[in-house]
């Protein structure tokens, strides 16, 4: 679970791409529902 939170926020961390993050957050709760 630490390198999925890493992962997120590595991708947050990149302000250009919090919209891409934000999709891929949806795509992984669709496919991982936590």
């Amino acid at each position: 679970m630490n390198s999925w939170v890493s992962f997120l926020l590595l991708d947050a961390s990149a302000t250009d791409q919090q919209l891409l993050s934000l999709s891929k957050l949806r795509r992984m709760n669709s496919l991982f529902p936590l």
